[in-house]
């Protein structure tokens, strides 16, 4: 004779890549879950990881569909309008360079206690450089052909760098096979 128990185990997941946003604009942390409990009473925490402490950034509760903000996310940040439905997402609004890092994703419900109830995601926040536009990663490469100048093309990829020592051509010629010694100015 068999029995079969049916356990709650609860799992939250996030996707292992690194998000990419650019500072200024908004990027939605995806986090899902799933349980077979029916029960919604419980929060869904949203926290910042250190080196050396968390960062709440919000916790929702269930029941009230309440936040609770962290100090530097008020205003910034709202989770999904499918919470109840596995959804544990947030949006981060206003990126900032300080908004780079590592985020986990945790939901709690009293009903389901046991099982994986925490995951984690990285956050890239990419700054602009003057007159270069990003419209996407590189897509592909092709050869040249007739009419190209030389050269592979990479999709995405608009305007022109400026790069902080000049022209990329001034660092050609140099001799890089021994580093400088560094001095304070005026040494």
């Amino acid at each position: 004779m068999r029995f079969w128990v049916t356990v709650n185990a609860i799992s939250v997941e996030t996707p292992q890549d690194v998000l990419r946003a650019a500072r200024g604009k908004s990027v939605t942390l995806p986090c899902t879950y799933h349980t077979s409990a029916s029960d919604r009473n419980g929060f869904i925490q949203w926290d910042k990881l250190l080196r050396t402490h968390t960062e709440r950034v919000l916790i929702w509760q269930f029941l009230t569909k309440s936040y609770i903000y962290g100090d530097l996310y008020k205003n910034r940040a709202n989770i999904s309008s499918n919470a109840e439905q596995s959804d544990a997402s947030i949006t981060i609004n206003q990126l900032t360079m300080d908004d780079n890092g590592t985020y986990e994703c945790s939901v709690s419900l009293m009903a389901d206690l046991e099982g994986t109830s925490k995951s984690r995601v990285r956050l890239l926040v990419l700054g602009e450089w003057k007159g270069f536009n990003y419209a996407g990663p590189p897509t592909r490469q092709r050869a040249s052909g007739p009419g190209d100048r030389g050269g592979a093309h990479r999709a995405g990829l608009q305007g022109e760098a400026t790069w902080p020592w000049g022209r990329p051509e001034a660092l050609r010629g140099r001799d890089w096979s021994s580093p400088r010694p560094l001095a304070p100015p005026g040494v």
